[in-house]
Formats: C-alpha cells, structure tokens, sequence
C-alpha cells in the first residue's frame, strides 16, 4: 500500500469540499471533452495500480481482478479495511462555510474530519472498476457515455457515467465517493461493494 500512487486529476478539476464530489459544471464544454479523454485513457493505468496495490496487501495477495461481482465482494471488504480520514482544517471549513447562504451556515454543522487524499484516490480507481464490472458482465445492455446533453443542472452533469438502467445513469466515481464514506465511518461492511452491484444490476433494462 505504501507505494501506491495517488491520481493526478486534471488541474481544472476541483473537489468541491461541500459534497466531496468533483466539480464539473463550472468547465467549458471543450475542458469537460479533455476530461472524458483523460479519463478513458487513464483507466488501463489505473486498474492495473489498483489491482497491483490490492494484491500486495496482506490477506489479498489471491485476489482475482477478473470483473466477476465476487471479485467485488473481496475488494469491498479490502477498501473496508483501507478507507482513511483525516482531521479537517479549520480553514477548509471556513472555506465551505464562506460558499454557504446564511440559512445554511445557521443549519449545517460540518463534520471535523474529511476522508484522506490517498482514500479519494482508491475511491476514483474503484469506482472504474466496479463500472467496469458491469460493462463487462452486461456490454450489450450497458454503456459508458460522457454526460453533458443532460444539462448542466443535472448532478451528474459532464461525467463519464453508465447508463442503460433506464432513466437513471450511475456515476461511477460518486458511487465509490459515498461508499468510501461509510467505510470510513464504519457505518457499512465491506460486502456493501457486492450489494450495490446487484442493487444497479437489477435495475438493467
């Protein structure tokens, strides 16, 4: 794990701290193309870092990358074990305070901890692969798309996304995003990963 090499997103990415998901819509239409690009041509690197770091782990050296949903389960209860947090700033915080209507400010107390550079990188390469597990289990079904006809008030706005399970699209790096959080949190188990496959899977049209 020690030599894991963290992502380096596109400079004009930036997380916003307020949800813990990229910003997308304050890019240009030729910056969010750059994006897809990168992102597509990044991912053989990043399943191989991932599956490499994985399998250098103690307990998971036999882990089998093979896009299988028990692969899911295993690298669940592997990303269990390694989702991280660290103490929030108090500059963060006033920094997403400083973004807030006064109503919020008032309403929202914001948690002291926020999950690890390194844990948001995992999240990223995870959620390619569970995107992945899908395509490859359901590549007539499924597809990856890049999102931008939907508008720019969707959530989803300029990402790569799945879609194929009606009118509802799945963002693969959210999806990691949120899991990771509850990891962290320690409010799921690890074979949340698997469950959340067959959750998306059901809904395949």
């Amino acid at each position: 794990m020690n030599d894991y090499k963290v992502v380096q997103m596109p400079s004009t990415i930036r997380l916003n701290k307020m949800s813990d998901t990229y910003e997308f819509r304050k890019l240009t239409k030729q910056e969010l193309i750059n994006y897809y690009k990168w992102y597509t041509d990044i991912m053989s690197e990043r399943l191989k870092i991932l599956s490499d770091t994985v399998k250098s782990s103690k307990g998971y050296e036999n882990w089998n990358p093979d896009y299988s949903s028990e692969s899911l389960e295993v690298l669940g209860d592997w990303f269990y074990e390694n989702a991280a947090i660290r103490k929030a700033t108090k500059e963060e915080n006033d920094e997403i305070y400083a973004g807030m209507s006064v109503k919020f400010k008032d309403a929202i107390e914001l948690d002291d901890w926020d999950l690890t550079d390194k844990t948001f990188s995992l999240a990223f390469d995870i959620g390619m692969y569970f995107a992945n597990v899908i395509l490859k289990n359901y590549p007539q079904k499924i597809k990856l798309i890049h999102y931008i006809k939907c508008g720019k008030t969707n959530a989803y706005y300029g990402q790569p996304v799945l879609e194929g399970f009606g009118k509802t699209v799945l963002s693969p790096s959210v999806i990691a995003e949120v899991i990771a959080r509850h990891f962290a949190e320690k409010t799921k188990t690890g074979g949340g990963l698997k469950k959340l496959y067959a959750i998306w899977t059901e809904n395949i049209e």
